[in-house]
């Protein structure tokens, strides 16, 4: 087995190749195209396996690799190889034979985030007691970001919108606030992926509103807008230890597909 330098022109906006292994992950290599290499696995003639890296000597980081169903003893030759004398951070996925090698290889494992999704998505009601206020992009650091630090208890607000409206996917989606009697309750934003597919970014809702069916207007009046815009699925990452998160979207209608796991090993 060996490595092949992918062509950056065989690769989608999120720096993926077409394969049948590979998991449609839309937050992740596209954000280190600019420093990481990708290169593509191969067993003689035939691609079977991905990987996305950036080598620092002593350290090796993979954000992301990905494999066919092949042979676990001669995957694990060619990865013990490649990691040698390393301390290895990777990022694979649950529903990848990856995952299964680096638990073979005796990496410590823990589960990150999780993606759900809806599809098709449904027609929901089409009257809700909530006021909903668009946001253009511009305003969306000074329109969201005090919403944001009070949904989620933090003071990075400004920051994380700002570095929002930046991604070139930011255009593609939907913002907008929502209010009882004039004052902001709680917010969404989205983008489209894949071009059909509406990922919401944040669902937010301030505490002493929550558990009053608001979440639910609120996801339900995005997604019509969605699917007015001609999305026919709609999708979001969650961290699998919020269990009310992840049972509120399995309410909506959402299923689990894959979920993140990251493996690290000890320098032999």
């Amino acid at each position: 087995m060996k490595m092949v330098a992918a062509d950056e022109t065989e690769l989608n906006d999120y720096g993926l190749p077409e394969f049948p292994f590979i998991i449609s992950d839309p937050e992740n290599t596209r954000y280190v195209t600019d420093f990481a290499e990708f290169a593509y696995i191969k067993d003689g003639e035939d691609t079977v396996g991905f990987i996305v890296f950036r080598d620092e000597g002593e350290q090796l980081f993979i954000y992301y690799v990905g494999f066919d169903d092949i042979s676990l003893s001669k995957t694990e030759k060619f990865m013990k190889e490649f990691c040698a004398e390393k301390e290895v951070f990777a990022l694979t996925y649950d529903c990848n034979k990856a995952s299964q090698l680096f638990e073979r290889m005796g990496f410590y494992k823990e589960f990150g985030l999780q993606y759900m999704e809806l599809d098709p998505i449904p027609h929901f009601r089409s009257s809700f007691g909530l006021e909903f206020a668009p946001v253009s992009l511009s305003k969306i650091p000074s329109k969201i970001f005090r919403l944001y630090n009070r949904c989620f208890s933090v003071n990075d607000g400004k920051k994380t919108m700002e570095e929002f409206i930046r991604d070139p996917f930011s255009k593609t989606g939907n913002t907008f606030t929502v209010k009882i009697e004039g004052r902001n309750i709680g917010f969404w934003i989205d983008v489209v992926y894949f071009e059909d597919t509406c990922f919401n970014c944040w669902i937010g809702v301030v505490p002493r509103h929550r558990r009053k069916g608001y979440g639910t207007q609120l996801m339900e009046y995005a997604l019509n807008l969605a699917r007015d815009k001609g999305c026919t699925r709609a999708g979001l990452l969650v961290n699998p230890k919020n269990e009310v998160a992840v049972k509120f979207y399995q309410e909506m209608g959402l299923v689990k597909k894959w979920g993140r796991i990251h493996f690290q090993s000890e320098p032999e």
